[in-house]
């Protein structure tokens, strides 16, 4: 495959490579291997990755208010629910 882009190499520790992963999988970023197995395409989703943050399209920023807005929610109905135990326990 001949192109004009320049090559470019690293060592991915494994939580990145774990969730560059997941991003494939859940995108549809895969290719074939030589075997004909499905695998990630985790060169294409690092240029889509790196044009959606050094580009011009925020319509493909991922909505972290509402990623952000579900962990504050289940963190709040936790400690709602902790207090009404407590307050349930009767004092010695």
């Amino acid at each position: 495959m001949a192109t004009e882009n320049r090559p470019v190499s690293c060592y991915l520790p494994k939580d990145i490579e774990d969730s560059l992963t997941e991003y494939c999988t859940q995108n549809n970023i895969t290719r074939k291997d030589k075997a004909g197995n499905i695998q990630p395409a985790m060169g294409t989703a690092i240029v889509e990755i790196l044009e959606t943050f050094f580009g011009d399209s925020l319509s493909k920023l991922p909505n972290f208010e509402e990623k952000i807005d579900a962990v504050i929610e289940a963190k709040m109905n936790a400690a709602i629910e902790s207090l009404r135990a407590e307050l349930r326990t009767p004092n010695p």
